[in-house]
């Protein structure tokens, strides 16, 4: 459980760089809308640096949105759009992301929920701590409970993702 305040766990660093894909799943509940919340983040600051991915519950400031991030040397975001995901909100939130492939997309629940063909520039993600709970420079802290995390460097077909969403939607009975 994170407060939102100063609760957070970072890694050693974890080595992505021989990849241009990712993906990430987690079974979530956010309890506030009232601050940026980073769930998980691949850098200290992914704003600083290329080659980075970073979820986001809520994705801004009194806002209601889940936000993924994947970056080369530029940015993709996918933003929710929907005005459904008010805290508090229990998900499995899945993000795939594709430096080369210019694709970034966010899943809530089973379904597609936010995509982006923003082109990320270049290069593969990076060799970096990981940030879980907040951002790594004290900033953004996520207020809710995480209760599962997977963590992917590798293209990951359709068929594999709706199984880790049903295996995590097993153990935390979201949906």
């Amino acid at each position: 459980k994170f407060d939102g305040v100063d609760d957070w766990l970072q890694t050693a660093s974890v080595d992505f760089s021989g990849t241009d894909k990712i993906f990430l799943a987690s079974a979530l509940r956010k309890l506030s809308d009232a601050s940026t919340g980073i769930v998980v983040e691949l850098t200290t600051n992914s704003s600083n640096f290329a080659g980075t991915f970073m979820l986001a519950a809520p994705s801004a400031n009194g806002v209601n949105k889940f936000r993924f991030t994947s970056k080369g040397t530029g940015p993709a975001d996918a933003i929710t759009t929907a005005s459904m995901y008010s805290a508090p909100y229990s998900a499995i939130v899945a993000c795939s992301g594709d430096i080369g492939g210019a694709a970034a997309s966010l899943r809530v629940n089973g379904a597609v929920a936010a995509a982006s063909s923003a082109a990320q520039g270049t290069g593969n993600f990076t060799n970096a701590v990981l940030c879980i709970g907040r951002r790594g420079d004290a900033t953004t802290a996520f207020n809710g409970r995480l209760y599962s995390l997977v963590i992917r460097g590798a293209a990951t077909p359709d068929a594999t993702i709706a199984k880790v969403e049903s295996y995590l939607n097993q153990k935390a009975r979201i949906y």
